[in-house]
């Protein structure tokens, strides 16, 4: 793998980060301007995540919970929290609109801010899909319009009479869902009818296809 293929690397854990701005900020080999854009940067981390000093070095579990806006999201929940906590399984509570389990402060800093980020991206994918849904539904709707005109030219349902130029023509749209249609139906087993003909006489019936 040459380095144009090297993945970059992971962004630092909250707790992790918090470690390396704390050793930078008083880092005496470091410049004064160093020391005290880490020590900015270190204050707006933990006030951005409601964590004070304590929280960055403590292993007590905390409570944390998720709430989401669609019950199939508590997939995506659920594999956040065992990607950051490294889990195979979230013992918690559970309900269709939010996830309650445990933590330390920290991962709990980093599930949120992650739940965050990809909340508002799971909204617009959702979205996304159900347009979809609706397009494929007036699609299928128009197929389902179309199997009449697709039955007829199957099983070549014509009069042999002049055509009647005053009838509506159909549309492109109606043409397309009408070839959609005979294409869902290609595979319908069955015949043409024909009509019967033969002659009726004293004792004897013979009949024959048409």
């Amino acid at each position: 793998m040459n380095s144009n293929d090297t993945p970059p690397p992971s962004p630092d854990r909250i707790r992790d980060l918090a470690a390396k701005l704390r050793r930078l900020a008083a880092d005496p080999a470091a410049t004064v301007g160093e020391r005290i854009a880490a020590g900015r940067r270190l204050h707006s981390m933990m006030t951005r995540h409601g964590l004070t000093a304590a929280d960055l070095d403590s292993d007590q579990l905390v409570e944390c919970m998720l709430t989401f806006d669609h019950p199939a999201d508590e997939r995506v929940v659920t594999q956040i929290i065992l990607h950051i906590l490294n889990r195979r399984d979230v013992v918690g509570r559970f309900s269709k609109s939010w996830i309650s389990f445990q933590c330390t402060p920290t991962d709990r800093a980093d599930i949120m801010e992650a739940w965050d980020h990809y909340r508002p991206l799971l909204q617009e994918a959702r979205a996304t899909a159900k347009a979809i849904k609706r397009k494929m539904i007036r699609e299928a709707n128009a197929i389902e319009r179309g199997v009449p005109v697709a039955f007829v030219h199957k099983f070549n349902i014509f009069s042999e009479a002049p055509p009647n130029e005053s009838g509506r023509a159909m549309t492109a749209k109606e043409w397309d869902a009408a070839m959609r249609a005979f294409r869902a139906i290609e595979d319908l087993e069955g015949e043409s009818w024909h009509k019967k003909a033969g002659r009726v006489g004293p004792g004897q019936l013979q009949l024959a296809a048409g």
